[in-house]
């Protein structure tokens, strides 16, 4: 006989453990708690917004308007702007002039270039574990970059729309989400466990169980007594 699962059973079983499972969520959100404050890193990010010009010659005014072909070169450009963005030549160059303890290869991590589809603006964000390291760099890669693509097309055409801000609130930590995540893994691993012990657990509990097992009617209940009582009856 194959055994059936009674889902009424199974939650009488959950609602009997329900201590275990209040104890695990609670159990859950404290982790989440020590988690989020003892082990998580806070991350900050900056972010500036450039935009591609037409372009135009050293110390020469351009009065002409921006037509669809400035605009379509301009995309193309803007992968390409990327790149120099991420060059040793502009990186490193931060570094020093702004004299912070990075190596190329660590503060590379740190940007962040995206493009906005379908048109001539680009993002440049930095995160770093310090806001005003985050907002310094944004700003100077901003200004070099600018610098560097006249240098090497001899034009200037990279405009900032928006300049980096210090942001003081970490970008990777999410209190709320850390101790619903940590409570909710708990609860079910804890869940998980009882349902188990029941699935595999083949006592007979009640009469129940023997007319599952036996597929018989049960015809009489011989209660039990304890010692106790059979003392006091004696007694009696």
């Amino acid at each position: 006989m194959e055994e059936e699962l009674d889902l009424r059973e199974i939650f009488e079983v959950f609602w009997e453990k329900k201590l275990f499972i209040i104890i695990a969520a609670v159990v859950g959100i404290l982790m989440g708690v020590i988690y989020t404050a003892f082990f998580v890193t806070p991350k900050y990010t900056s972010t500036t917004t450039l935009v591609l010009t037409k372009a135009s010659k050293e110390d020469q005014v351009i009065t002409e308007a921006i037509t669809q072909s400035d605009i379509t070169l301009n995309q193309k450009l803007i992968s390409t702007y990327g790149e120099i963005i991420k060059s040793k030549a502009i990186i490193n160059r931060v570094i020093t002039e702004l004299n912070i303890d990075y190596k190329y290869s660590e503060l590379i991590k740190a940007v962040n270039i995206k493009a906005i589809a379908n048109t001539d603006v680009m993002k440049l964000s930095v995160t770093t574990k310090d806001p005003e390291i985050s907002f310094q760099v944004a700003n100077h890669i901003s200004d070099v970059f600018g610098e560097e693509v006249e240098r090497i097309y001899g034009i200037k055409n990279i405009f900032v729309i928006d300049r980096a801000e210090k942001n003081e609130n970490p970008v990777n930590i999410n209190w709320l989400k850390n101790m619903a995540l940590a409570c909710a893994s708990l609860v079910i691993v804890v869940m998980a466990v009882i349902f188990l012990l029941y699935f595999f657990d083949n006592s007979i509990r009640s009469k129940e169980d023997i007319e599952k097992l036996l597929d018989v009617p049960v015809i009489g209940v011989i209660p039990m007594v304890k010692e106790l009582e059979v003392k006091e009856n004696e007694k009696k």
